[in-house]
């Protein structure tokens, strides 16, 4: 029993000296804080998608959204058309935003989104064309001018700006200018359409769908200023605002769609589905007129060498069997020629010696036309020496 005791003694003073350790003092407050837990999953950024993948890539989404467009900008004419027989129900005001041909109305807001969402396609067609490795010249930079011309127009018809355009130009210049002052803002704005769109067609000329919605929307908006200054007369009658205000609405729906169609061309190509066009005719003629060059100018270094060839010195023969020269036709014996091609009579005996058969001259072998050379020279000289 005393070792039972004596044992549970030293249990019971063990567990208190560690008791207090374990417990929290006074000044110390239980932590009631929880582990922290995201509140989004760690893939809901890497599966968001890029702003590339909501560019259409099939021909069938391209084909719904120009349809979704048709149908849109019919609408908005019939409603026009109609909108006298629901004078009962709405108010002249209200009626107001049926009417194609007035500012704030449903087909102006439609037209500067159209504009709008052409700016942010041109926007992001320049992300995607800047990587373009064949691009040196940088002509990827039109992209941010469509996008800006998109936006002023946009700006332009919810708000008129272009009548500022005009009451500013007026004012400054003193002069009203022509058709009643619309020549300020029309001129600027065929300048940097026409500039822009014929830039963009020939910038699309590798997507020919494109291109040619593009030369379209360019016909539609032309046709539509043509008729609203009388300069296109169209047999439409009374219905000339609804024709002019239809072609200005497909031309800002072509407009989009020709972004979209080369939007889709860029994607496709950037992702290598596109094969790649074998280089040109014209760099395989420039590399054939450039080894054409260099050969003609090689066959003229060869030309050039084989003139100077032909013009020999011809020296004074060494080891001759009488010890005389060629130039000592006089007698004199100790006298050169003074010219080294020009040969004696044959007076003296040096002359006897010559062989016409013979090809070598001295220690180097003499060429057919030289020895004919030759020959006529030693025959005049025998002819004027008789």
């Amino acid at each position: 029993m005393a070792f039972f005791s004596g044992d549970r003694r030293r249990r019971v003073l063990t567990e208190q000296m560690i008791a207090p350790a374990a417990e929290p003092t006074a000044t110390q407050k239980p932590s009631s804080r929880v582990a922290a837990t995201p509140s989004y999953a760690s893939g809901a950024l890497k599966n968001q998608p890029t702003v590339a993948d909501l560019l259409p890539r099939r021909y069938s989404t391209l084909a719904i959204w120009f349809l979704l467009l048709a149908l849109l900008v019919a609408g908005l004419e019939t409603l026009f058309v109609y909108r006298t027989n629901w004078s009962a129900v709405l108010s002249p005001e209200r009626a107001a935003a049926l009417n194609v041909t007035l500012r704030g109305s449903l087909a102006s807001w439609f037209s500067s989104m159209l504009l709008a969402a052409s700016a942010a396609v041109s926007l992001i067609l320049f992300s995607l064309r800047r990587h373009r490795m064949d691009d040196h010249r940088g002509r990827y930079r039109v992209w941010i001018l469509a996008a800006l011309c998109w936006l002023g127009f946009s700006a332009g018809i919810a708000s008129g700006l272009h009548l500022v355009v005009m009451d500013v130009g007026a004012s400054l210049s003193g002069w009203k200018g022509w058709l009643n002052g619309d020549v300020w803002w029309l001129m600027p704005a065929a300048i940097v359409v026409g500039g822009v769109g014929i830039r963009l067609a020939v910038e699309m000329r590798r997507c020919r769908l494109a291109t040619l919605t593009m030369l379209l929307a360019l016909a539609c908006w032309s046709t539509a200023t043509a008729v609203h200054f009388e300069w296109l007369t169209l047999p439409v009658g009374p219905h000339a605002p609804l024709a002019i205000t239809s072609a200005m609405m497909a031309g800002h729906a072509l407009l989009l769609m020709s972004l979209l169609v080369y939007a889709r061309h860029v994607v496709l190509d950037a992702g290598g589905k596109i094969p790649s066009r074998p280089r040109k005719a014209k760099a395989d003629k420039k590399v054939k007129a450039k080894k054409q060059s260099s050969d003609a100018k090689k066959n003229g270094a060869d030309d050039a060498d084989a003139k100077k060839s032909r013009t020999l010195r011809v020296d004074e023969p060494h080891g001759s069997k009488t010890g005389s020269s060629y130039g000592d036709s006089s007698g004199t014996g100790g006298q050169r020629a003074k010219s080294t091609t020009q040969w004696t009579n044959g007076s003296d005996s040096g002359g006897d010696d010559y062989d016409d058969d013979d090809d070598s001259f001295g220690a180097r072998k003499l060429s057919k036309a030289e020895r004919k050379r030759l020959r006529r020279e030693r025959a005049r000289e025998e002819r004027t020496g008789s």
